[in-house]
């Protein structure tokens, strides 16, 4: 092999090994004390967002703004800006809360998502499983969430999307 294909062999490995640990370092879980942080650093920040979901909701029964479609770039610029400096990929509003769906795992791929949620009034329904740490847990069943309190009806939350029980990926 002459130096041109070793030297496009050793880049070539070079990128599959990058890419294989972001793949990797994408795929954990954020850590609870790190959702923590990043609230505390800008939770003035969170509750104008829940504030303008919460508005939005008046007027239908579900709110959803994606950082990644633009059919949301000119009706939600501002919080599409909040959003990208926060990490955050979704937010999804109904009278009753607002969702945040933290950015920096493949969710999709291993069928949980966590990040924060804000409801008005404080209070979830007694049947909601509230814990002192969501990092702990193993697993979570199909289709269900369980939460961590922040106060003032702020929470932190992991969910389950998968019709299979399977385990976190801390």
């Amino acid at each position: 092999m002459n130096a041109t294909g070793r030297n496009l062999t050793r880049s070539f490995g070079i990128a599959t090994l990058l890419s294989i640990s972001f793949a990797v370092a994408c795929a954990r879980m954020p850590s609870d004390e790190s959702l923590i942080e990043r609230f505390k650093q800008d939770r003035s920040s969170f509750e104008r967002l829940a504030a303008l979901a919460l508005a939005e909701a008046e007027d239908t029964t579900f709110v959803m703004i994606r950082s990644s479609d633009p059919s949301n770039a000119k009706r939600h610029a501002d919080a599409l800006a909040i959003m990208k400096r926060l990490r955050i990929n979704n937010i999804f509003a109904q009278k009753v809360g607002v969702l945040f769906e933290a950015t920096g795992f493949s969710h999709m791929q291993r069928g949980y998502y966590k990040g924060w949620e804000y409801v008005p009034g404080g209070q979830l329904p007694d049947s909601v499983r509230v814990l002192s740490s969501l990092d702990r847990l193993d697993r979570l069943p199909p289709y269900e969430r369980r939460y961590r309190s922040l106060g003032d009806g702020w929470y932190l939350y992991i969910g389950s999307l998968d019709t299979h029980t399977r385990r976190i990926p801390h």
